[in-house]
């Protein structure tokens, strides 16, 4: 099992990715926000898929000469909800260390003007 880990690993390496010319990654996402940040794997609290080699890929593609990443998806759900919001869904500072989740509110109420309520 651990070979099989391994290997996975070194195959998403971001650096090895980069050494093939033009590559192009394609990728989906369920939310993009005005800052860039994209949302791949949750909306807000909810988990909609595991954690892969999105980034991985993404990375390497965006090095390799002549390459490119490309993240696409539907711009609604079912046409009535836009999947590209001004700031994306409020995650999960409470799963972040105790010794940190009051900053961590602090910087986002500072930086969003928002009050967080956990």
């Amino acid at each position: 099992m651990w070979d099989l880990e391994r290997q996975g690993i070194i195959s998403r390496s971001g650096t090895l990715i980069a050494q093939n010319d033009n590559m192009v990654s394609i990728n989906s996402c369920v939310q993009v926000d005005l800052m860039g940040q994209v949302a791949s794997e949750s909306i807000g609290y909810k988990q909609i898929s595991g954690t892969g080699g999105q980034v991985d890929f993404v990375r390497g593609a965006a090095r390799s000469k002549g390459g490119r990443a490309i993240i696409a998806m539907p711009s609604t759900v079912k046409g009535k909800i836009s999947k590209m919001v001004p700031l994306l869904d409020e995650g999960l500072i409470q799963i972040a260390h105790p010794d940190f989740r009051e900053d961590l509110i602090r910087v986002c109420e500072q930086r969003f003007g928002r009050n967080l309520k956990l």
